[in-house]
């Protein structure tokens, strides 16, 4: 399946407030405490926080995202999410990949809602902070929709999907 370009966003500009409009996709709507620097959209949580970046403009039945991110925090106990919406309809259902960094490993899940449609697969390696991992995340067709999502840590090959169908 072929795929067009319809989002992306370089970062390529500073914000003290938000995350301005990307390069291909539109304006983000962010929460205030996001903001651009040094090639980043940035985020900075409390212990326990919730931040959400949208590019509401941007509607597709199939979409292949793909992004990195980093925590600049090391574990201490608990959990850091990093979830990614391939397709955000919540009347009808949200698929979306989400990396947890606990007990100080990766750990992937596909999940329509926040319910897990496969198992988790973890990559084997204690999470350093600063370090950059990238995600992956595809959803194609209806009924039944597939979804793959792909996690890996920066300067390392790609690997392969963890995959579900759902009906």
């Amino acid at each position: 399946m072929a795929f067009l370009t319809i989002a992306q966003d370089d970062f390529g500009r500073t914000s003290g407030s938000g995350w301005g409009s990307a390069g291909v996709g539109g304006s983000w709507t962010v929460e205030p405490s996001l903001t651009v620097s040094g090639g980043a959209g940035l985020c900075t949580l409390a212990t326990v926080g919730f931040r959400e970046a949208l590019l509401n403009g941007v509607s597709t039945e199939n979409v292949r995202m793909r992004v990195s991110f980093s925590s600049s925090s090391p574990y201490s106990g608990g959990a850091q999410s990093f979830t990614l919406y391939g397709r955000y309809k919540p009347a009808s259902g949200v698929y979306q990949a989400r990396v947890r960094i606990e007990d100080g490993l990766l750990r992937l899940y596909i999940m329509l809602d926040e319910t897990p449609l496969v198992g988790s697969t973890t990559i084997t390696h204690t999470y350093v902070p600063g370090e950059v991992i990238w995600l992956e995340l595809e959803v194609t067709g209806t009924s039944p929709a597939a979804v793959s999502a792909k996690m890996w840590r920066g300067g390392t090959t790609l690997p392969n999907s963890l995959a579900a169908a759902i009906a």
